[in-house]
């Protein structure tokens, strides 16, 4: 208990319909967040304040605190695979965004789709990263609804990496534009109707990855 904190504060607010107050409570344990708990009364312009409770606390966090592990994070890192928790949380992200639905787009969340398929393609192309992917995706099936098959979002999220890799051998090897299309695919369309060398293909990919 040495190690549990209890934040009070209370704050101002305005959500349109006039100023209120919300009384808020956070539980800290070992100087992390785990959750915390408001209480408010929203002002109404015809008829009674509506009082709101609000409470909510990280699943991970929680169980990071039960074990007592060096960090919460490590909780979430699929077992069998080694990698910067920078690479984990893109693809922890990525899991989620196509789970839901979203796709890449130039704005709103389709934009941080793909920014964080940008991320994995420059700074982590490797064959276990779709794996991981998948494993993200099993994770986030136990708290929503997916809105797609695995094998369909997995596809998406390859499609978005692999567009950033082929546009990069494309622009290399001075080659005809990818398509819509994962980079085996697009390296095959050039070896067969393109007539161009396999090994030089590689040989850019290799490049583009490092």
């Amino acid at each position: 208990m040495n190690d549990f904190v209890l934040v009070m504060r209370t704050s101002e607010n305005d959500w349109g319909t006039g100023k209120f107050s919300s009384l808020e409570l956070f539980f800290v344990y070992g100087g992390l967040e785990l959750g915390d708990a408001a209480y408010m009364s929203i002002p109404q312009s015809n008829r009674p304040s509506i009082p709101i409770s609000d409470i909510g606390f990280g699943l991970e966090r929680i169980v990071w605190a039960v074990n007592k592990t060096v960090s919460y994070f490590d909780v979430l890192l699929p077992r069998s695979q080694h990698g910067t928790r920078e690479m984990f949380d893109s693809c922890r992200t990525l899991a989620l965004l196509v789970l839901c639905g979203v796709q890449a787009t130039n704005k709103g969340p389709g934009l941080q789709f793909r920014r964080f398929a940008k991320v994995l393609s420059q700074k982590y192309y490797n064959d276990s990263l779709f794996e991981i992917i998948q494993y993200y995706f099993d994770y986030w099936t136990q708290f929503i609804d997916p809105s797609v098959k695995k094998e369909e979002g997995v596809h998406l999220a390859r499609l978005e990496i692999d567009r950033f890799i082929n546009l990069k051998v494309c622009k290399m090897l001075n080659l005809p534009p990818p398509r819509d299309e994962t980079l085996d695919a697009y390296l095959d369309r050039l070896v067969y109707t393109c007539n161009i060398s396999m090994y030089e293909l590689r040989k850019a990919v290799q490049i583009c990855k490092t």
